[in-house]
């Protein structure tokens, strides 16, 4: 029976990540990171400046995603966007295959293991996306198995860990966490006692081995330090990046919405913590009275590795407090760890249903299966707040597709203000025949920058918008509808709303210094007459019905159907308010109530517009 439900533990985890992978939350950075490739391999070097970046093209960074960036190019650029969803599918399979196994080398059962990393699923899904930190979550899950199942006792390890974290140091900047948390390891086992310290030695001298390897980068020693740089700007400037990026805001800070991943995190670190520490009392004071031998036996936990695991953990769940997106590391390395104990525990406990039976395994079954129905009909990513595509290949749900393809036929040749958001998704498709004021890379830019555009973004500065557009000459604006600064301009006499998409806006500054004039139809048109066409607010005081992109409710998927969230509808309400058109916002809000009857939002719009 037990082989049956290892078996079963198994395959239903990798279905669920499956439909984790399948069914995304956006990845609106693939293009910047697909175009730095491509400038990467036409020059055959490593940029060490900002070269997708026209105002700020001498910016000093470093690219510490260069090989990643090579390996989007190839997949995005050479195989189109369903290779990069299949290749990140098995980047995740891979990440829980290798959590799956060394909860299994520590004697996890099937049902704890796909309880507990069931949970990590949830807690890291705002991760799952084709970037260089998903790499980094599997990179970090090897390093766990190597530091504390695989050689606990440290005797060979760096055969595996210096090869990983010559390729970690390439592919993201979180390779710091490599030596650090060998390090920490190395601590666990100096708490452990005399008897540990031969250990703590060798995973202390790896750990500096594996600082040393960080050097080995094309920015050497600045590539090394690079992190703690991040760092030390991410320190100086926190409460600019923690009231605007929802990623760098703490796991505990407040948050209406009540994410699910936020939520399993709290569930699998109490859990965790609770274990870890019960098991550090059971071993003895400071884990060392029943003086184990290393390494432990397969498939059964070993107290050696109780207080090295609780080191670890204590350094990820730091730094959690500050930053939201390192939940996903300490979900990798905790969930293992929490399966191995839930079931060391439950052999203890009397009674005739074991670890391993059928009925331990309904509880995690019915969790895997609920998170992969809200997974398949986007109900948790709506209740997150994220915009999801509707199955494989590039979607325009959340990608500012109509009005990039706008800008690229109507004004081929002008400076183009992109919200940050949509910079690097306008650079992907727009590079090097424009480039975008600002994109997603957000060390490529001085921390001055940024604070400017988000705060014109936000209408926190109503004069920023204005003194950064007249400095560099950028007379076009890309940027979502429902922002203050849409909606802003769109009151205004010398800006002009001249494209509406699914939930981006195009702007043009009407005394706006044409290179050559705007185009229709690839000819040079006069302003005037451009204008006469395509001003969105003289179409509609004329009469004419806009005729904007709609929800596009999906089908079901394997007989579950899609929830609808009637966005573009909602946002095209809010815009129409604000050009001054009541009756047509009335009409727009009553559109999106037939796709979601009783949305609060919708209500409250169709009550503005009566």
């Amino acid at each position: 029976m037990g082989v049956h439900a290892n078996r079963w533990a198994s395959w239903v985890l990798a279905a669920l990540v499956v439909v984790a992978g399948l069914f995304e939350v956006h990845n609106l950075d693939i293009g910047l990171h697909a175009r730095t490739g491509q400038w990467i391999v036409e020059h055959g070097e490593v940029p060490s400046v900002n070269v997708m970046s026209a105002i700020h093209a001498d910016h000093p960074t470093v690219d510490d995603k260069w090989l990643f960036q090579v390996l989007a190019h190839g997949l995005f650029d050479g195989l189109g966007p369903d290779a990069v969803i299949f290749v990140r599918i098995l980047l995740m399979l891979a990440l829980f295959l290798v959590m799956d196994a060394s909860a299994r080398r520590l004697g996890a059962g099937p049902g704890a293991r796909l309880l507990m990393l069931t949970l990590a699923l949830v807690a890291m899904r705002t991760r799952f996306m084709f970037r260089p930190g998903l790499v980094s979550l599997l990179l970090l899950a090897l390093t766990a198995r190597v530091a504390l199942v695989s050689r606990p006792d440290g005797r060979g390890a760096w055969r595996v860990l210096v090869p990983l974290q010559l390729l970690w140091a390439n592919i993201h900047g979180y390779f710091i966490l490599g030596p650090l948390a060998v390090l920490a390891v190395a601590a666990g086992h100096v708490a452990r006692g005399r008897q540990a310290w031969p250990t703590a030695r060798r995973f202390a001298l790896l750990a500096g081995g594996l600082a040393a390897v960080c050097l080995v980068n094309p920015a050497g020693l600045d590539g090394a330090l690079h992190p703690l740089a991040i760092l030390a700007d991410l320190r100086e400037h926190y409460d600019f990046y923690s009231a605007n990026i929802v990623e760098f805001r703490g796991a505990f800070a407040p948050d209406p919405r009540g994410p699910y991943d936020r939520l399993a995190f709290w569930v699998l670190g109490g859990l965790t913590a609770t274990l870890l520490l019960g098991r550090a009392w059971i071993d003895g004071p400071l884990g060392g009275g029943a003086a184990p031998q290393d390494p432990p036996a397969p498939g059964a936990w070993s107290p050696a590795v109780t207080l090295p695991a609780l080191a670890l953990l204590s350094l990820l769940a730091m730094q959690t407090v500050s930053l939201r997106r390192n939940m996903a590391p300490f979900a990798v390395v905790a969930s293992p760890l929490a399966a191995a104990l839930l079931s060391a525990g439950a052999r203890r406990l009397p009674g005739t249903v074991r670890v391993g039976g059928p009925a331990a395994l309904l509880l995690p079954t019915a969790l895997a299966l609920v998170v992969a129905w809200g997974e398949i009909s986007d109900r948790t990513s709506i209740h997150d707040g994220l915009d999801r595509r509707w199955g494989p290949g590039l979607s325009g749900v959340a990608y500012p597709d109509t009005g990039i393809a706008f800008i690229a036929e109507h004004l081929p040749r002008e400076g183009v203000w992109t919200e940050f958001g949509y910079g690097s998704t306008f650079t992907g498709r727009r590079w090097p025949e424009q480039v975008a004021a600002t994109d997603g890379n957000t060390h490529g830019y001085p921390t001055s920058w940024l604070k400017s555009v988000i705060e014109a973004s936000s209408g926190a500065d109503p004069l920023a918008f204005d003194e950064l557009t007249r400095r560099h000459a950028l007379d076009v604006a890309l940027i979502p509808m429902a922002t203050p600064l849409a909606l802003g301009l769109a009151r205004r006499a010398d800006w002009a709303l001249v494209h509406v998409g699914r939930e981006e806006a195009v702007f043009v500054r009407r005394a706006a210094a044409f290179v050559d004039g705007p185009r229709e139809g690839g000819v040079v048109v006069p302003a005037a007459e451009w204008f006469a066409r395509h001003d969105v607010r003289a179409r509609l005081e004329a009469g004419e019905a806009p005729d904007w992109p709609s929800s596009r409710p999906p089908g079901p998927v394997l007989g579950i159907p899609r929830v609808v969230h009637p966005q573009p509808e909602l946002d095209q309400a809010l815009l129409l308010l604000s050009l001054d058109q009541p009756e047509a916002a009335a009409r727009r809000a009553a559109d999106a109530l037939a796709l979601a009857p009783g949305d609060p939002v919708g209500l409250g719009l169709a009550g503005l517009a009566a």
